[in-house]
């Protein structure tokens, strides 16, 4: 069984980054540099200023990047956190498309990637540990 190819330059379709704190901001600033569009929501648009003023494009809300990103990131703070923002994701992703949780959360939320993959889609736990280096 052959692996598939992963692209060296960027497609043009933008990469979605939910949670714009120390993580998040390091993670948007590499995909930048790397090529990436990059599109970013937050609950207060001046908690993203930075990321933008580097070259994020801004989005309305979680929704909105799933909408417009085959691939989503996010780094959530909490489980709280996380069961508020990926319900509306799960319900809106796309067959193919594949959502990144790097934060910390209750493993409960199994029945979340469940959901994911009912509608052709992943919701992988990829957790990152340490901090802006």
């Amino acid at each position: 069984m052959s692996r598939p190819t992963v692209p060296t330059e960027p497609t043009g379709r933008p990469v979605g980054l939910i949670g714009t704190g120390v993580i998040g901001s390091a993670t948007i600033g590499r995909l930048l540099a790397a090529g990436r569009q990059v599109v970013v929501p937050n609950r207060t648009r001046e908690h993203a200023a930075a990321v933008l003023a580097a070259g994020a494009r801004w989005a309305s809300g979680a929704d909105e990047v799933v909408d417009r990103c085959d691939v989503v990131f996010s780094g959530l703070r909490n489980t709280s956190a996380v069961r508020a923002v990926h319900g509306d994701l799960v319900r809106r992703v796309r067959p193919g498309q594949i959502l990144a949780e790097h934060g910390t959360f209750d493993p409960g939320r199994a029945a979340a990637r469940a959901g994911a993959a009912e509608r052709g889609g992943a919701l992988l736990d990829a957790p990152v540990t340490g901090g802006r280096r």
